[in-house]
């Protein structure tokens, strides 16, 4: 509430400023030369002021700890062993992040899987490819999980298998915001999974 204090030769008027429902300061004006009363529509025009003083402030605080969680997300995903990504909840197969893992796994920069969404498609081993795009739009469609493993040959000329996984995150209406994958270099897993079968098949025969 506003208070107004007239006596002497001052005239005060103070209106309190609320962020997030919370006490935060006030806003004040003096009359410092003659005594006055404050009118009606004054008195409202400042506690617009401090209304929107106080929605600013709450909204500076919303995007500041927005960014501190972006940070952290980073920092922790940014240290594991695999390529973390985030994916347009369409059909656009677009990427909007990826960690920089995906350098070291695959020779292509974050950058380059941002602006090419059909990237991974077009490096992905022929005989692999029609399964996993038809697979990854239906999932995209159905909303639900998607989870591959396929081949791609790397910017240095390698083939290797590559384990990837996809969830949707949604927001607290339950609807779909983007994809969140996980893809891992599972090449050594495959090459002893061949040698093992190999090894069987030695012994039956």
């Amino acid at each position: 509430r506003s208070v107004i204090a007239q006596g002497g030769i001052r005239s005060t008027i103070i209106v309190p400023v609320h962020v997030g429902g919370t006490w935060w300061g006030y806003i004040g004006f003096d009359e410092c030369h003659e005594d006055r009363i404050w009118h009606p529509a004054e008195i409202d025009a400042i506690r617009v002021v401090a209304n929107t003083l106080g929605a600013a402030i709450e909204r500076e605080q919303g995007a500041r700890r927005l960014t501190e969680a972006e940070e952290r997300y980073r920092a922790i995903v940014e240290h594991v062993p695999a390529a973390i990504y985030l994916d347009r909840a369409d059909h656009s197969m677009c990427t909007i992040y990826v960690s920089p893992q995906i350098e070291d796994i695959t020779g292509f920069t974050p950058q380059e899987w941002i602006d090419e969404p059909d990237l991974w498609l077009s490096i992905m081993a022929a005989d692999d490819r029609v399964e996993a795009e038809r697979t990854y739009l239906e999932s995209v469609a159905a909303q639900r999980p998607w989870k591959a493993e396929y081949r791609i040959n790397t910017r240095d000329g390698r083939t290797i298998w590559l384990h990837d996984e996809t969830t949707f995150v949604t927001d607290a209406e339950g609807h779909p915001l983007f994809l969140q994958g996980v893809l891992m270099d599972i090449t050594e897993r495959k090459l002893a999974e061949q040698t093992l079968r190999a090894s069987e098949r030695h012994e039956r025969d």
